[in-house]
C-alpha cells in the first residue's frame, strides 16, 4: 500500500471535520450578515432627503427667529411703544434658489408657523389657537415683484398666441400678491454709484420736479438733468455732494438717506 493511503474510516472522519468547519463558518457569516442587515434597517429609519432635512432645519430656524420677534414685540408693548407686531419676513429671491417660487415660499411660511406654534404650546403653555395666532403675527413674507418677474425667462410661450397674448398670460400668473406694498423705484445696483443717485431716480419715476433754492427759478425735471451736462446752454440749477460750494447749490429738500 502507498505510504499516503488511509483507511476508509479515517477518510470519512476527515471529511466530517471539514463539513463541520464549513457549517460553523456559514453560521458565523450568516450571523454577521443579519447584524449588518439590522444595522442597515436602523439606518434607513433615520435617512431623509436633502430637501426634507433642509426644510426641517429652516422651519426650526425661522420659528426661533419668530419667537424672538414675539418677545421683542411684547417688551415694546409693555412700554407702550409697539405700533404693530415685529415679524420675520422671508423674501423670494432668484428663480434658481429655493423659495423663489410662490408654492415654495408658502411652504416655508406655513411650515415655520406650524413649528413655532408647536414650540409655543410646549414651552410657553399656550393654547393651540393662541399659538397659531402668534405664529401668524410674527412670521410672514416679503414678495418681491422684481425678483418674481425674473421667472419670465422660464415662461414657455404658446406658439399659437401673439406676443401680447403670451405676456397677458404671464401677467395673470404674476399678479398673485395682496397686502402692504413697498416700492423700490429706481434702484439699480449695476449702475448707481450712491444712495442719493438711487433716490433721485425714484423721484424721477414718480414725476417729482427739482426746484432750485433761489426764488423765481423755473422748475426742472430729472429728465432734463440726468447724469451729465452735455449739450446744456445754461448753468446748472444744483450740484450734488462735495461739488456744492454752499447750501444754496444743493437739492432743495436736503432729504437724508436712511
Amino acid at each position: 500500500m502507498p505510504e499516503d493511503a488511509q483507511m476508509p474510516a479515517e477518510i470519512l472522519k476527515d471529511t466530517l471535520k471539514e463539513i463541520d468547519r464549513q457549517i460553523r463558518s456559514s453560521r458565523e457569516s450568516s450571523a454577521s450578515q443579519w447584524a449588518q442587515a439590522h444595522e442597515q434597517m436602523e439606518t434607513m429609519k433615520h435617512v431623509e432627503s436633502a430637501e426634507t432635512y433642509a426644510l426641517k432645519e429652516s422651519y426650526g430656524a425661522y420659528a426661533d427667529a419668530g419667537i424672538q420677534a414675539m418677545r421683542r414685540s411684547m417688551e415694546l408693548e409693555k412700554k407702550g411703544q409697539l405700533k404693530q407686531p415685529i415679524f420675520i419676513s422671508m423674501e423670494n429671491l432668484y428663480p434658481e434658489t429655493y423659495g423663489a417660487h410662490p408654492d415654495e415660499l408658502i411652504k416655508l411660511i406655513k411650515g415655520s408657523q406650524e413649528r413655532m406654534a408647536e414650540v409655543l404650546q410646549k414651552n410657553y403653555k399656550m393654547s393651540e389657537e393662541e399659538a397659531r395666532k402668534k405664529a401668524e403675527d410674527h412670521i410672514g413674507a416679503t414678495f418681491d415683484t422684481g425678483h418674481f418677474n425674473m421667472w419670465r425667462k422660464y415662461f414657455q410661450n404658446d406658439p399659437n398666441k401673439t406676443i401680447e397674448q403670451n405676456d397677458k398670460e404671464f401677467n395673470q400668473w404674476f399678479l398673485t400678491h395682496n397686502g402692504e406694498m413697498i416700492v423700490e423705484a429706481g434702484a439699480d445696483y449695476t449702475t448707481d454709484t450712491s444712495g442719493f443717485q438711487t433716490m433721485a431716480k425714484a423721484w424721477k419715476y414718480f414725476g417729482n420736479p427739482v426746484y432750485g433754492i433761489p426764488s423765481g427759478v423755473q422748475e426742472k425735471r430729472w429728465g432734463e438733468v440726468q447724469y451729465g451736462y452735455f449739450g446744456q446752454i445754461q448753468p446748472p440749477y444744483f450740484t450734488v455732494g462735495p461739488y456744492a460750494p454752499s447750501e444754496d447749490w444743493t437739492v432743495w429738500s436736503g432729504t437724508p438717506l436712511e
